[in-house]
């Protein structure tokens, strides 16, 4: 686990053996989609490694070279991997490694010479507190400070206007099939309102629009999924808001906790501690409808049922 300590600390230096260390685990750990931008590829037995955990967990790799840097050894050994994108540039000279969540940049290449033998120097910076394994390291006593929006942001920038000005050699069939949006590269806004389209689509009649909750942080949320009853999604969690009088909310929350039970509904868990606060829906991880090997649009069915049982429920005691 990463723990971040103390806010007033500074992004952690790497040299060459903390980047050996820290590159792969980025990769590892990374959720959704990985960009690599590096002049000069030939990839060593552990960051391959580290790869094909990656594409196993069916993460996107978008993997940035310099024109005419790749060899057919190279390429042919990289295409193995079925969610890897590869565009080339003619001018890449940074080096950098994101994934959504932690960002490298230094001067180290996706090189297995470079491994061994050079002195490198990096920096890396946290775009969030996490709570999602880094690899067995921990941050209790070298603590990094999570960067400001404003850094990412315009890192972000410059590693999506790259992508744009890239020529693709190859494109993973997750991107030939869907629009090539590489989300980790999207700002907050623009990450909300494709889950908002997300959720759209496969909530059918139920509308999502990005709500601003405060800073640079959105949630994609539902104002009216059903009279009275605000739906938002809110990293790993829904969030369910009763718009009642207090003097109703009073009256329903007393009623409902005569039958409420943490793990009533199968599959899933849920918090109503009083009547100032949502209701907060989990899954129930240990259950056996979410041991599968899910699609997305399966995920988001089940999350749909968990949320449309509360619904029931308040419907049930509310009468309407």
């Amino acid at each position: 686990m990463i723990y971040l300590l103390n806010y007033n600390t500074l992004p952690l230096f790497l040299n060459t053996q903390l980047l050996n260390q820290f590159i792969p685990e980025l990769i590892k750990s990374s959720e959704n989609e990985l960009v690599l931008i590096v002049p000069y590829v030939q990839i060593s037995k552990t960051i391959f490694k580290a790869l094909q955990v990656a594409n196993k967990n069916r993460v996107q790799i978008i993997l940035i070279y310099r024109e005419n840097k790749l060899n057919d050894r190279e390429k042919s050994k990289l295409l193995s991997l079925g969610n890897i994108s590869l565009l080339h540039h003619p001018h890449i000279h940074s080096k950098c490694y994101f994934n959504g969540d932690v960002l490298i940049i230094g001067s180290m290449n996706l090189y297995e010479y470079s491994e061994l033998n050079n002195r490198e120097m990096g920096s890396l910076f946290v775009h969030q507190e996490l709570g999602d394994s880094l690899g067995v390291y921990t941050f209790c006593d070298q603590e990094i400070e999570v960067d400001s929006s404003d850094f990412f942001n315009d890192a972000k920038r410059e590693m999506a206007a790259i992508v744009v000005s890239a020529s693709v050699e190859h494109i993973s069939r997750y991107y030939r099939e869907s629009k090539f949006d590489v989300t980790i590269l999207m700002s907050a806004y623009e990450q909300c309102q494709a889950l908002c389209d997300l959720f759209s689509r496969y909530f059918l009649n139920k509308k999502f629009s990005p709500q601003k909750i405060y800073g640079d942080v959105y949630n994609a949320t539902c104002l009216n999924y059903y009279d009275r009853i605000e739906v938002s999604w809110d990293d790993r969690r829904w969030i369910l808001t009763i718009n009642e009088p207090d003097s109703t909310l009073n009256e329903l929350f007393g009623e409902w906790k005569q039958t409420y039970e943490e793990y009533e509904f199968s599959g899933f868990k849920y918090y109503w501690n009083s009547i100032k606060e949502p209701i907060y829906l989990y899954a129930d991880w240990n259950h056996k409808m979410w041991e599968e090997d899910l699609e997305l649009s399966e995920k988001i069915q089940q999350w749909k049922t968990g949320i449309d049982q509360i619904i029931a429920k308040y419907r049930n005691i509310s009468k309407r």
